[in-house]
């Protein structure tokens, strides 16, 4: 018997004998926890009667381990390692460049995937203009390249190219995409960002991602909702609802297009009609757009990703699906390393370790709340709002500030500076406004005069009104929340936060800015 029989045969009893016993692909595993596939020691594919004569021994009884794939390979490897392997092919001698405009960040990025001289293996550097075309100071040393690849993937989910609902897209065919090659280059953006240090998609359809991988397991319900065409999510609906003496009827209506997908059968129950909404679905986000998937995965074998996701499709899962796994207040607090400036025993360090306890708070209240998230916590320190597949690096740290009264956020470093406040109720305060409208900061800083639409409650002309920093000293009232204590009312568009290194996401100059 071969491994692969031992395989089926064991999962085969293991189903009829253990209700729980998990979906998806498995591994048989020597006692060890080494994948059974060769006799130990050797290159000789696995047969039990091999395995027999190489142990000397006639054992009537031989233990073996069954394990999912996902567990297998989530235990031994980690996609961080996987990353760190495909990033060795990457160069520091030559970048490609990109000039991004937040408020067109497709425009930017498709002209520098386009451009000849852009190689996948270069370091990149990432410049953002504001909406003057005035480039911002600062060189990339990881920070907007991470913002930039963060916002790329959000540009990718909201193209034609993919259809269906936001939490599972597939392909779908456009004809001046296809001429335009944007196919390729959406595969070539995501393997980029991968090995660059980038987030990856986390919005693709378990269909579409087992089909990219090879993988055999073909166990995912399928969803009449996924189908996004009128006319066609009808008749499966009609088909799949209809009772037994109607279902022939059902399918004789809806024959000519269940004959254009390949499906056309009548089903004998349940399961026949279970089977046709599947092979249905199957060609309706697989087959019919073989050219569009095909130029896709052309483009992720930039810097060999496709034969990552191939070989280990269960690691990258997440970041390549829509995942339930979010980021938790425990996760974020992980990542952070604490940075005390004081030593042990002395009274600033006990002020330290005292705000420490409020930054932890601070943490679980974001978990649980609407407005601000953990995923713009971690934007505003990294230029990224999700962990990516390689890691964060260099590992993000936590600094406390002696003198600033809101947060600081360094994206070249990974950094996060937090206040030392005296209470819990003003350092969340303060950290909340710091972070929501750190972009205000950048505009004061740099001695912009700022115009509003509206001066206290009245609809007045537009007036110029320069603001300095003691509009935010002297008071506590957020904008976009109302009126403040100067009489100005002014509007947030945006709660992407921006830092010392000009990350951030201001999709588009607000209407009071000038």
């Amino acid at each position: 018997m071969s491994c692969e029989e031992l395989l089926a045969a064991a999962v085969k009893k293991q189903k009829a004998f253990n209700q729980d016993l998990e979906d998806g692909a498995h591994v048989l595993l020597y006692p060890d926890a080494r994948e059974i596939n060769k006799i130990p020691g050797t290159d000789t594919p696995f047969t039990v009667q091999m395995y027999k004569e190489a142990i000397g021994k006639p054992f009537q009884r031989i233990t073996f381990y069954l394990c999912t794939v996902e567990a297998f390979e989530n235990k031994y490897l980690t996609a961080p390692d996987v990353v760190a392997e495909l990033s060795a092919k990457l160069t520091n001698t030559s970048c490609s460049r990109f000039n991004i405009n937040r408020a067109n960040v497709w425009d930017g990025a498709i002209r520098g995937f386009k451009r000849a001289s852009f190689d996948p293996s270069h370091q990149m550097l990432v410049k953002f203009t504001d909406d003057e075309g005035q480039t911002e100071d600062g060189v990339d040393t990881g920070g907007p390249k991470r913002e930039f690849l963060t916002l790329l993937m959000e540009c990718l989910r909201m193209r034609r190219i993919f259809d269906g609902p936001e939490d599972r897209k597939f392909l779908t065919f456009d004809n001046a995409a296809a001429k335009g090659e944007e196919y390729f280059h959406a595969g070539r953006m995501i393997a980029t960002s991968i090995v660059h240090g980038g987030p990856g998609p986390r919005f693709l359809s378990e269909t579409l991602y087992q089909h990219l991988t090879g993988m055999k397991n073909t166990n995912i319900e399928a969803i009449i909702e996924d189908i996004t065409d009128d006319t066609m999510r009808a008749s499966l609906l009609e088909i799949s609802s209809a009772a037994t003496l109607e279902e022939h009827a059902s399918i004789d209506r809806n024959s000519s297009l269940l004959q254009t997908a390949g499906c056309l059968q009548y089903p004998d129950g349940v399961d026949g009609k279970k089977s046709i909404v599947k092979d249905f679905t199957q060609w309706y986000i697989i087959y019919r757009n073989h050219f569009a998937i095909q130029r896709f995965k052309d483009g992720l074998e930039a810097l060999d990703v496709i034969h990552a996701l191939e070989q280990h499709p269960s690691v990258f899962r997440a970041f390549m699906c829509s995942s339930v796994v979010e980021l938790t207040s425990a996760t974020l607090e992980e990542v952070f390393e604490v940075l005390h400036s004081s030593e042990k025993g002395s009274s600033r360090r006990h002020e330290e370790t005292r705000v420490l306890g409020f930054w932890r708070d601070y943490l679980l209240e974001k978990e649980k709340q609407t407005g601000l998230l953990l995923g713009d916590i971690l934007m505003f320190s990294t230029g990224l709002n999700t962990l990516p597949p390689s890691g964060i690096q260099p590992r993000p740290q936590l600094v406390f500030h002696q003198t600033s009264r809101f947060p600081i956020g360094r994206t070249c470093s990974n950094t996060i500076e937090i206040p030392m406040s005296s209470t819990y109720e003003q350092f969340e305060s303060n950290m909340d406004f710091g972070i929501k409208f750190a972009w205000f900061w950048t505009l004061l800083k740099a001695g912009i005069t700022i115009y509003t639409l509206a001066i206290s409650q009245h609809k007045t002309p537009r007036s110029r009104v320069a603001l300095d920093h003691s509009f935010f000293e002297g008071s506590q009232s957020v904008p976009g929340s109302g009126s403040s204590p100067h009489g100005l009312l002014v509007e947030s568009r945006t709660n992407w936060p921006k830092s010392s290194c000009g990350t951030g996401n201001p999709q588009s100059v607000p209407p009071y800015l000038d």
